[in-house]
Formats: structure tokens, sequence, C-alpha cells
């Protein structure tokens, strides 16, 4: 099963999107499937053009729109960008054009609508050409460019299921926000998350017989044997005599079987409390008691580590995505460091 299906068959994270009337109950399914996909295929060319020319402020008709200026009149005569016949891909930048990535080919048209005389400059390009074609560069251009995806996914508008996404495993109020910059604080709370509360629900039934004992003992200082003690909590826990009291006491309240004229209404009411307190002294009642507390502690730990589960699922998917960014800076700048520095 792959991270999205994970996510997306998630009882807890479904429940969670729905309290902020994010998705459509008859469609829930079909609606996360397709933003979680949407978010997690590669970018679109058009959408990386898009989001660069946001990044860097470029006019949406970028380069065309500079035209409209008598210094790159000369551009729009040599049909350098586009054609007279409409078509890019007869222009002289597309023969020339041979960068891998979005962010490549903006720099080349910044550069050639920029000429430059200055020495310095020229020598350090020539530099960096020399070095470059002494490299393997077209790989790591092409691995470059499959990354330029995620590291402007982080510049794109995301859709409300992934910012409530980011907020179920960041603090987004005033007063914690500043736990977002602490790693010990998130580590301790994405522990907590992840591991204490499902062995804590894993546990609890040790854990609410156990602690009793061990305080009686040891702090308020009760002699008192286990075999006494563990008795006491058989003939609470697993006869069902406290649910049996509770229900004695709670019918109290509805005191109709001494009264000699009931309405119709008191007589229905008696008959259902005769009813329950007949199946809650039989054997049967015990059973159907045996069977809720059993079900509702394996459901509790179903909720538990479904809810776990699916955290964590959400946090490696964008893990995922920090980790194409982080590869993106070590590919593009850290491998590449030795070149940065002869351009300085």
């Amino acid at each position: 099963m792959s991270l999205l299906d994970d996510i997306i068959k998630s009882d807890t994270i479904k429940s969670y999107l729905k309290n902020f009337n994010v998705i459509d109950e008859n469609n829930e399914d079909a609606k996360l499937l397709n933003v979680l996909k949407n978010e997690s295929k590669s970018m679109h060319l058009n959408e990386k053009e898009y989001l660069i020319k946001k990044i860097f402020e470029l006019n949406d008709n970028y380069p065309l729109n500079l035209f409209t200026d008598s210094k790159y009149f000369k551009y729009n005569e040599l049909e350098f960008f586009n054609s007279n016949d409409g078509d890019v891909n007869n222009s002289i930048f597309s023969k020339i054009n041979y960068t891998s990535s979005i962010s490549g080919k903006y720099k080349l048209i910044n550069i050639l609508t920029n000429p430059t005389i200055n020495g310095k400059i020229l020598n350090q390009r020539k530099k960096l050409i020399e070095k470059c074609s002494s490299s393997n560069l077209k790989e790591k251009c092409e691995k470059i460019s499959k990354l330029e995806g995620d590291v402007l996914w982080f510049f794109k508008e995301k859709p409300e299921e992934i910012n409530n996404m980011l907020n179920m495993i960041y603090f987004d109020n005033f007063w914690n926000k500043w736990f977002n910059h602490n790693q010990l604080i998130l580590n301790i709370y994405f522990n907590f998350k992840l591991i204490l509360i499902p062995l804590y629900g894993l546990l609890f039934p040790i854990i609410i017989i156990i602690c009793p004992y061990i305080i009686l003992k040891n702090f308020l200082k009760v002699d008192v044997t286990f075999s006494f003690y563990w008795k006491i909590i058989k003939k609470i826990y697993f006869t069902g005599t406290g649910f049996t009291t509770i229900f004695s006491n709670f019918t109290k309240i509805f005191n109709y079987e001494n009264k000699k004229n009931k309405t119709l209404t008191e007589k229905i009411v008696t008959v259902i409390i005769n009813f329950f307190k007949y199946i809650s002294n039989s054997n049967f009642g015990l059973i159907i008691y045996y069977i809720f507390t059993i079900s509702s502690y394996l459901y509790g730990i179903y909720t538990t580590l479904d809810y776990s589960y699916s955290y964590l699922k959400i946090i490696k998917f964008f893990n995922k995505k920090i980790n194409k960014v982080v590869e993106f800076i070590y590919e593009k700048y850290i491998k590449n460091l030795n070149i940065l520095i002869m351009m300085n």
C-alpha cells in the first residue's frame, strides 16, 4: 500500500478534515486522493514558469513584454524569442537554449537581454564554461531539473486539505508557534503522539489495575495483600457488578413499581426497566458486558493506532518534500562549491 493510500484510508484523517468542512462526506475519498496525487506528482511546465515569474516578480508575458522598450527592439527584429509566425520553436533562442530547468532558462534570458562588457564578469563566465565542459554537466542539470518542481512546491498556493494537514503536525497558535523552532520540543511532541499515546492505550488495562495498588501500598501505606486487592478488582471489572449497581441506582429515579395507578408511559418504562434488570443480572447480561468492555478496548486501540500511523504518514509526506529541497541545494550548490568559488 502506498503512502497516499494509507492517508486516504485513514478514518482519523477524514474525520479531522470533516471538522473543517474541507471534504464532502459523499465523495471524501475521491477528493482527498485527487488532492494528494496532484500534490505528489511532478509539477507541470506551465506551473513552474508561473511560479518562477511570480518569485522573481516578472511580467506574465516575459520576455516578450520587453519589446515595448526601445532598448529591446533588436530582439524583436531578429525574432530572437518569438518568430513572426508565432512559433517559439522557430526562434533563435529555442536553437541555443540547452538549459534543463526553468530557472536556468530564465537565467539565460536575463544574461542575453542584459549583455555586459565587464571583463571580470566575462572572464568568470569563461572559467565557468571551461570548468563545466570538463564535468558531467548534463546529468547534473537533468537531476536538478527533476528536483526543481519540489522546491517550487513550497511557493505555490496550497489546497485547504494540505494546509490543514500541516496544522496537524505544526503549532499554529500565537502562543505556541515558537515550538516549531525548537527541535527538542518537536521531538518530544512527535514521540508522544507516535509512541506514548498508542502505548498508553495498549497498556491502559494494566495501568488502571496496577497503579491503584502501587499507590495504596507504597504511598498511602495501606496494608493490603495483592490477592485481596485482586478479588476486589475482579468483582468491579470482571463480574459486571459495577455496571449492575449503577443501573440499579439509576432506575430508582423511576420509582413506579409501588404505584397503583400507572399511566401508559409509566407502564412501558417499568417493563423496559424490568427487562434490563433481568438481562443485567443474568449470564447473558454478563456476556454483553464482556463484549462491550473488550470491544471498547479494542476500538480504542484501533483509533489510537490509526491516528498515530496516519500522523506518521503525513509527516513522511512533508518530510519527502523537504528532503527533495535538501537534495536540490546539495546538487546545485554544495557539490558545485568549487565552481561557485571560481565565480567570486
